[in-house]
């Protein structure tokens, strides 16, 4: 997901029992006030099927807020007080903290979105579902994006034939 769509999710739109949540808004910064606002397109509103891994994180995440008296707020990602998390606050005070304790310097947030297609892309999910998760508007832009990890796809493409036809 995109940092500003993770910052306006709220536990209404996750489903944990399912293992999906939804996309429906992300957070903008206009003037210095935080406020809601519709993914930038109709792709950006989607349903993502969640690892496990994720779901047990977030119910794990989920006890943690009860517990820190975050009882009654909707965000799954707030600030101390549970409000709305501003992106200079979650540089400063989580991911530098996380990026230095796991020995990752130089990677940015955004690189996380990037690695996650990637690892999909080269564990052979096909690109439609990718670009459904990324909630790009179109296949061309995830292509255009990661089709240079692609390089054996017509090396296989040739053995499919060999496979199947010879």
């Amino acid at each position: 997901m995109r940092q500003g769509e993770l910052f306006a999710l709220q536990w209404a739109d996750i489903d944990l029992k399912a293992g999906i949540l939804q996309v429906r808004h992300s957070l903008e910064n206009v003037s210095g006030n935080l406020r809601l606002k519709e993914p930038k397109s109709e792709s950006g509103k989607r349903q993502i099927a969640l690892p496990e891994m994720a779901v047990k994180a977030l119910w794990d995440h989920k006890a943690k807020q009860l517990a820190e008296g975050l009882a009654g707020c909707p965000y799954v990602f707030p600030d101390s007080d549970g409000g709305l998390l501003r992106k200079c606050s979650f540089h400063k005070w989580s991911w530098s903290i996380v990026r230095t304790d796991a020995k990752l310097p130089g990677v940015h947030f955004h690189d996380l979105r990037h690695s996650s297609a990637s690892l999909m892309l080269a564990d052979g999910v096909d690109v439609k579902s990718i670009q459904m998760i990324l909630g790009h508007s179109n296949i061309s832009m995830t292509m255009d994006v990661y089709a240079h990890l692609m390089p054996d796809s017509q090396r296989k493409a040739a053995a499919t034939f060999d496979r199947l036809l010879g």
